[in-house]
């Protein structure tokens, strides 16, 4: 039996070293030569090839992005077929996130995740659901999960978009790890009994809705927290939480009551839950990209606690979460 909401006694500042200077091996300079021209040669031809397959994009910042996908394209010998639908899938992408939001190397990944999906290796989008019913049980919901009918809704629809260019399926990650009040709510009631009754209601919502290439996996079979590394948290991780904390707190604290030092230490498991899930999402499930929907935009960064800076999970937080916080101030 896991522990749902897990203790990290070992989380530790992680004072990374800046890397030694390394001096390069010469290369002869006709070599030199040589290559750097067909590196120009091979950029000139997919600045050529972006203009044609992406004639209204043909400018900065797009124009690079697009050449990228082009020349990632090319080394794999796909034809223009594929590299306009990944080209256009990327315009797509880009317009859902938030501006800002995604880092060089999310981006590169998204821009590989585009030329490398088929049929039988899709792209699969990742998104989460926080146990609705379990709060409804307190009063801090509604019984018929009407937030979780909008959202799988919501995904759905960004299901059916992205496969209009590349074949996409979606996941659904159920978080039964890590909820929040969670002392009322096993009070009030059996949680597993209840975890299994909101999954099963998902599952209902799904087949209304007649979404399809779907699946509902729980957070706790990616990983069992208490048998789960964890790896040390570095000094930029530290900020990401803090930053976090500070964009969750008042509302817990207006909604349970919470003091400021129950809120982080909440804030904190939270964290390296979010964390060891996006570790465990980019290790078992192939081209996955997290649709982050949810209110505390700054958690966000957190699916990307543990992962290599240089391969992140892509997580794309959804704009129209921007324009209703504005919206709401």
């Amino acid at each position: 039996m896991f522990t749902r909401v897990a203790e990290w006694p070992n989380a530790l500042v992680c004072k990374t070293s800046q890397p030694r200077v390394r001096i390069p091996p010469r290369v002869p300079m006709k070599e030199n030569m040589t290559n750097r021209t067909k590196s120009v040669e091979m950029t000139r031809e997919a600045s050529r090839l972006c203009q044609r397959l992406f004639p209204q994009w043909s400018k900065p910042p797009f124009m690079g992005e697009l050449q990228n996908i082009i020349l990632l394209g090319q080394d794999k010998g796909l034809d223009e077929l594929h590299m306009s639908k990944a080209g256009m899938w990327w315009l797509w992408v880009r317009n859902l996130a938030i501006e800002n939001t995604l880092t060089r190397e999310a981006k590169t990944t998204l821009w590989q995740t585009a030329i490398s999906t088929s049929p039988d290796n899709p792209v699969n989008i990742v998104t989460t659901r926080s146990p609705e019913l379990l709060h409804a049980i307190i009063g801090k919901g509604d019984l018929s999960l009407p937030r979780s009918r909008s959202a799988l809704q919501k995904i759905s629809g960004i299901s059916s978009n992205s496969n209009q260019f590349l074949p996409t399926k979606v996941t659904v990650i159920f978080a039964d790890l890590a909820i929040d009040n969670f002392e009322a709510i096993k009070s009030a009631c059996n949680i597993d009994q209840k975890i299994e009754e909101n999954i099963q209601t998902l599952h209902d919502i799904i087949v209304s809705l007649d979404i399809v290439n779907i699946r509902i996996v729980k957070l706790s079979e990616l990983f069992d927290p208490p048998k789960a590394p964890h790896p040390p948290i570095s000094i930029d991780g530290w900020k990401k939480i803090e930053i976090a904390h500070k964009g969750s707190f008042e509302s817990q604290q207006r909604e349970f009551g919470w003091s400021e030092e129950r809120a982080r230490q909440h804030n904190t498991h939270l964290a390296i839950t979010m964390g060891l899930a996006g570790q465990a999402i980019k290790q078992t499930i192939p081209h996955a990209i997290m649709i982050h929907n949810e209110a505390f935009i700054e958690r966000g960064a957190l699916n990307n606690l543990f992962t290599p800076p240089n391969d992140p999970l892509p997580v794309i937080c959804l704009n129209d979460l921007l324009k209703n916080k504005k919206a709401k101030l």
